[in-house]
């Protein structure tokens, strides 16, 4: 929790950090804090929709597979259905998709 109210002072001050202004691993980094922020859906959401903003008029600056990921991360957090099949789970007979 504590990498995540980080981050979100970061956004506060300088936005959602892009490849172009904190290079390609900072901005992965970025996506990985939230990407598992499960504890603060509101966070994540916010996050989202800045980097749907952002990809919108700039597709080279942000991982549009960052937002399908998140994208799903949200809905089976809200108990609804993904819409790109990227949240599963492993066990001894297979692979299955989270339950949405």
């Amino acid at each position: 929790m504590e990498n995540t109210e980080r981050l979100k002072k970061i956004i506060a001050k300088y936005g959602w950090p892009t490849i172009d202004l904190v290079g390609e691993k900072a901005s992965r980094n970025a996506w990985l804090i939230i990407q598992h922020a499960d504890h603060n859906v509101r966070f994540q959401k916010k996050c989202l929709a800045l980097m749907q903003e952002i990809y919108q008029r700039n597709p080279h600056i942000i991982s549009r597979e960052n937002i399908a990921f998140l994208t799903d991360r949200i809905l089976v957090n809200t108990k609804r259905a993904q819409l790109f099949g990227t949240q599963f789970y492993v066990n001894k007979k297979g692979i299955y998709l989270s339950a949405d």
